[in-house]
């Protein structure tokens, strides 16, 4: 009973109930395997899979016929990049239980991520026509099917699964239509106030100053906050609420985003900074490295950090914008306020020059130190890029940084759809991806031409 009262609450994003309940409950009862299954989903749903993986090993070894305790641990596995303990696995789940549906997708992901995609391509079909099948799964096995077709330069299919993928990512979010106008809103409100004659004078530089790793999604950010992270003076925040703290701080001011941005109070912007540097600490920074906030949406952001911290570095990562958007479409997200619009393709080129054009706006009018990065360039040449980026930093040069690989694999779940492809050496294939879409690209072409210009790409 308490498993699975562990397990609805975490349903319902209650997750840290459903922790606390199922740590009071092992301390009961320590060798409980369905308990211990549960709360390898709890810190599933956390985020925190490392723990995961051992909560599910130790319900396994307390019950070796427990499926849902192998099938999670085989997700945990996956994502952690861990690829021979998840064929292991499999090899002897399958064997038990060849028909569970769990294990049959993450073994047709291994094949396709191995690249064996005319075997995962036929596993997937066969998983797709089983009857009863979760919602989330039926997205997954679009997406994998969409990359599968992909793989096999069939364009036209590979846009039909990931539509498909997409409607089902709305359908398990259940998402309500007002989440679309969430961003565009503040977005426009940004640029109404940065654009006005009066702008909030720049303060003292206030220590620690944290960097901010910004850009847009599917530009790379994970790729090389996964280079920074190596470094031995540096620690990489990814992903994690500590801007959102500042503004839910701002907004418990009674002020209103982003009108009343001129007006902080010097105790306010204190309250702003001692609210990143909490959540920065919850997430696990202990003060003694260098800080970095990796982000892409906190790019709309910019104008909010730059008064809370003044003179913080700003690093953007640029890629061409086509490759943005397309990747952002073709890849699979948790739905808020901002990835929504990446259920289409026209709506992510909607936001994604939104965004660009407060970061011009942001350019122009605040006294940012900021350089950009260019993940093709990256790719080319990543010493040189990173050589450039350290001294910018003014951080000493540490080989580590190239060992981005071996990086990804020491780190606990990325929990970015670039999950997997940080683990590799780099590679180029992804670059000018979209022009084998162009026709699916080019009504587009008018509206991301000056973006694509301004960040010195070709049209």
């Amino acid at each position: 009973v308490v498993a699975l009262m562990a397990k609805s609450l975490c349903a319902l994003g209650r997750m840290r109930e459903a922790h606390d309940l199922l740590q009071s409950a092992l301390a009961l009862q320590p060798t409980e395997a369905n308990l211990r299954e549960a709360s390898g989903v709890t810190y599933m749903s956390l985020g925190r899979y490392g723990e995961a993986a051992a909560e599910l090993q130790r319900a396994i070894a307390a019950d070796p016929e427990l499926t849902e305790a192998h099938a999670n641990l085989a997700v945990v596995y996956e994502q952690l990049n861990r690829m021979d303990d998840a064929r292991a696995l499999l090899a002897t789940g399958l064997a038990r239980w060849p028909q569970q549906v769990t294990l049959r997708f993450i073994a047709a992901r291994l094949q396709r991520r191995g690249g064996d995609v005319a075997q995962a391509w036929e596993a997937l079909s066969a998983l797709k026509v089983e009857a009863g099948l979760a919602l989330a799964l039926q997205r997954d096995i679009e997406f994998e099917l969409g990359w599968c077709m992909d793989a096999l330069d069939e364009t036209d299919a590979a846009m039909g699964h990931f539509q498909a993928a997409k409607g089902l990512s709305l359908a398990v979010a259940a998402a309500p239509a007002v989440l679309r106008e969430v961003f565009p809103r503040q977005l426009a409100s940004l640029k109404r106030f940065y654009r006005g004659a009066t702008l909030p004078a720049a303060g003292m530089p206030q220590r620690p100053m944290p960097v901010f790793l910004c850009g847009f999604p599917r530009s790379g950010t994970t790729l090389l906050d996964t280079m920074l992270g190596a470094h031995p003076a540096l620690w990489v925040m990814e992903e994690q609420p500590a801007v959102q703290a500042m503004l839910d701080t701002y907004i418990g001011f009674g002020l209103v985003y982003a009108e009343d941005l001129a007006h902080l109070a010097p105790a306010q912007l204190a309250a702003l900074r001692a609210a990143h540097q909490r959540s920065s600490r919850d997430a696990g920074w202990d003060g003694a490295k260098g800080l970095i906030d990796k982000s892409p949406f906190g790019t709309a952001h910019l104008g909010l950090i730059q008064q809370v911290f003044p003179g913080a570095p700003v690093v953007f990562m640029a890629r061409h914008p086509c490759d943005v958007v397309l990747s952002c479409f073709m890849n699979s997200f948790e739905i808020n306020s901002g990835t929504v619009h990446f259920t289409a393709l026209e709506s992510a080129v909607e936001l994604y020059c939104g965004v660009m054009e407060l970061w011009a706006l942001y350019r122009e009018r605040l006294p940012m130190q900021q350089l950009t990065v260019k993940y093709e360039q990256l790719i080319a040449e990543p010493e040189r890029s990173l050589h450039q980026l350290l001294d910018f930093l003014g951080v000493p040069w540490s080989p580590a940084v190239l060992e981005h690989a071996r990086a990804a694999l020491a780190r606990d779940r990325i929990p970015t759809p670039s999950y997997h492809q940080v683990s590799q050496p780099l590679y180029q294939h992804a670059q000018d991806r979209w022009r084998r879409y162009a026709a699916y690209l080019e009504p587009h072409l008018s509206r991301l031409e000056p973006h694509i210009r301004a960040l010195g790409y070709a049209v």
